[in-house]
This record gives structure tokens, sequence and C-alpha cells, in this order.
């Protein structure tokens, strides 16, 4: 299975070029800021046309709509052969894949939750048997560091993860961390594509997943 992988776009992904793949994940921050449907329709419409068969995302914390309009959002959502997942899991070809977009508070934006205990209780909910693993916010002390400041991962989610048996976990967030970290069993990736200026300047991740 061809996997693409890409992250942190915000506005910018009409000027990525995606290659032609089995599954297409998009790891959040479609928007700036979004507060119009409008805006995550010409998203929808871009990610529906791209050259994948199976085409996934989540909300990251940019992407505000998401989280104060859900219904709204969904039913935008639902006019595309595409797949959002909100505190879901979608099986394709066998293969296990859940998504969520929580994470410790960061500023004043969405899908915020400050209390780790609220934050475990949500990413308990990750089946066991996940393969793959979508978030928007790394799991601590992986690719987390941003440039300036503390580390922005989420013990929570770290915490959660020591009990899976994963093959991967897609992420961004942290513009300045893109790239792979490989443990024994398990391949991190962060797939930001913006630097910290919110220049395009990183390519889709392709992963050959076995």
């Amino acid at each position: 299975m061809k996997v693409i992988a890409i992250s942190d776009t915000h506005g910018h992904y009409k000027h990525v070029t995606i290659p032609k793949c089995d599954v297409l994940i998009h790891c959040g921050d479609i928007t700036y800021s979004s507060y119009s449907l409008k805006e995550i329709e010409v998203f929808c419409q871009w990610f529906e046309k791209q050259p994948a068969q199976h085409k996934i995302f989540i909300a990251g914390n940019h992407d505000r709509l998401f989280e104060k309009e859900p219904n709204e959002v969904t039913k935008v959502v639902n006019n595309f052969d595409i797949n959002y997942l909100l505190d879901q899991e979608l099986i394709i070809d066998g293969v296990k894949f859940y998504g969520t977009p929580w994470q410790p508070w960061f500023y004043d934006w969405a899908f915020n939750i400050k209390d780790a205990s609220e934050r475990t209780k949500l990413f308990n909910q990750i089946p066991l048997d996940t393969n793959v693993l979508i978030t928007h916010c790394p799991p601590w002390n992986i690719l987390d560091q941003p440039k300036y400041g503390l580390r922005a991962g989420d013990t929570a989610l770290s915490k959660r993860i020591e009990h899976l048996n994963l093959k991967l976990h897609l992420f961004g967030h942290i513009h300045e961390k893109y790239g792979t970290h490989q443990t024994l069993n398990t391949t991190y990736i962060n797939a930001s594509l913006l630097n910290e200026r919110y220049e395009l300047v990183n390519q889709p991740i392709e992963i050959d997943l076995h």
C-alpha cells in the first residue's frame, strides 16, 4: 500500500503536487484560520481530485470551524468522496486507520484541551489494533521541538501509543520538525509542508506500508 502524507498546508495545498498513491492523508491545518465553509468546500474539491484511491484527513488547531460548527462542516465534507476522521477509524484493505485532532493547550486555537486526563479519555478510544494513527499533534519528544520555545508534543498521547502496536504514526503541527523518526516497530512522520515562516518548502512524504 502506497501512502502519501501531508500536513499543515494552511491554504497552500493548490501548489502541492501529489504523486499517485493508494491512500492520501492530510494531518490537519488545511486552513490558516478558517471561519468560512466556502474555504473548506474549496479544499474538499481539491482533495477529492488528487490521484489517490482513498483520501483521509483530520482537522488541526487552525481549522477552527471544524470544532465550532461541526454539523455544518460535515454537511460540506459529505458532498465529496473523501474521509474526514474525528475520533474515528477507517479500514482499507485490512489496514486500520484512526484519526484524532486533540492536543494540549496551544494558544487559543481549536481542539485544545488543557487537562491531560481529559485527553487521555479521548486517546483511550484509539483501538489497540490500530495500524496507522493520524493526529495533528506529535507525541512527546518525537519531532515536536519548535525552533523557539518548549516541546509541543503530548505526553497523554505518548502513553496511549505505548499500548498500541503501530506501524505508522502521522502528524504535523510543528513545522520545523518535518521528517521521519524510526523506532523498532513504528515509523513516525511529521509531514508539515510549510516552514515556521509559513512558506511552502517541503514535499509530500511517501511510505510503502507492508
